[in-house]
């Protein structure tokens, strides 16, 4: 706010920050930074990518397998700096008790790492103890392995959460972290769809490199 504005407009709630700016910063309610940008493009396209994915193995599931499982039936104002927004805007949220937030990412995020790397574990000694060949057992672990991704994104969010779990400016740094958040998520989703891969391009995959093959005969011999 400018310190040299009528003193009605400083009193004015609608024209007040919802906290005081950072020495050298000026509120901006109009054309203020914020992540609405970025969240518009990673999100579409994440959740693009993850519902190809989960179309591909219900897919599998119906057409190539013909069974499913139980494994398929168990499957505002953010981003802007608090500074950048009218204290008339977000006085009707406040509702609730206070809490140590400081604490929140430690206990979600150390109990989200932890149960990710055990669910990325828990199949691999099973499906290496299976009596088949040693390079399909390691296949099929790779595909499992796809999970340390989630666990990847899972140690962003919570080393993005503990950096910004004290910075007052929680409407606009919050918003960094949905990204981890949203990477995570989806990504597990798509480890979650992995398993259905194998099946899927076993029927797909030589049907589509044989007429991309045949094409291209093709095409040759008219020219």
């Amino acid at each position: 706010m400018s310190s040299g504005g009528p003193a009605g407009a400083a009193m004015d709630p609608s024209q007040m920050p919802a906290a005081p700016p950072p020495p050298g910063h000026t509120p901006d309610f109009d054309t203020h930074d914020n992540y609405k940008h970025r969240n518009i493009i990673l999100h579409p396209i994440v959740l693009a990518f993850t519902t190809v994915v989960v179309l591909i193995r219900l897919y599998t599931r119906a057409v190539v397998k013909k069974k499913f499982g139980v494994d398929d039936s168990t499957t505002w104002r953010f981003g802007v700096h608090i500074y950048d927004i009218r204290a008339t805007e977000i006085i009707n949220t406040l509702k609730g008790k206070c809490m140590s937030y400081a604490a929140f990412p430690w206990a979600t995020g150390i109990f989200n790492m932890i149960s990710d790397f055990y669910i990325l574990a828990l199949p691999l000694p099973p499906i290496l103890r299976l009596n088949m060949p040693l390079g399909r057992r390691l296949r099929i672990a790779s595909i499992f392995g796809l999970g340390l991704f989630t666990c990847v994104t899972s140690i962003m969010r919570f080393v993005v959460s503990r950096q910004y779990a004290r910075d007052p400016d929680q409407t606009y740094v919050a918003a960094e972290v949905l990204h981890w958040t949203v990477l995570e998520i989806n990504v597990g989703l798509i480890c979650a769809c992995a398993a259905v891969f194998p099946a899927f391009f076993d029927k797909t995959a030589p049907r589509s490199l044989g007429s991309l093959v045949g094409s291209l005969l093709a095409r040759r011999s008219q020219s």
